[in-house]
């Protein structure tokens, strides 16, 4: 799984990764679409399954910290990894994309992915 492996090669303290501790964004962003407004999807275009059990309202199934993803004001539809002092687990948040902190602790770390061909 490519969650793991960012945890074990990338997140981890060294040798085996870079041990990142701030908060990280990645490309996981909310797209509202009619009838679900609680949608994200991968900037690569790739699947994402959601929960369907949790009617009415369906949400992705991911590693949000509990009560999240919650579009608090109504702004967030960016996704990150949480700080190692918020969430030990390293679990994930939505936050508004031009937000430059979280729970005082700044972003200065962005996972980016891309295909080459």
């Amino acid at each position: 799984m490519e969650r793991t492996w960012i945890y074990n090669n990338i997140l981890a303290a060294a040798p085996n990764g870079y041990n990142l501790t701030n908060n990280i964004w990645i490309g996981y962003n909310k797209v509202a679409y009619p009838g679900n407004s609680n949608e994200f999807t991968w900037i690569t275009g790739e699947n994402w399954v959601i929960d369907w059990t949790t009617s009415p309202n369906s949400t992705p199934q991911g590693f949000f910290a509990g009560g999240e993803p919650n579009n608090a004001g109504g702004t967030e539809g960016s996704c990150h990894i949480h700080n190692v002092g918020t969430n030990a687990a390293r679990e994930w948040n939505d936050l508004a994309g031009s937000s430059t902190s979280s729970n005082g602790v700044n972003f200065d770390q962005i996972i980016l992915e891309f295909n080459q061909d």
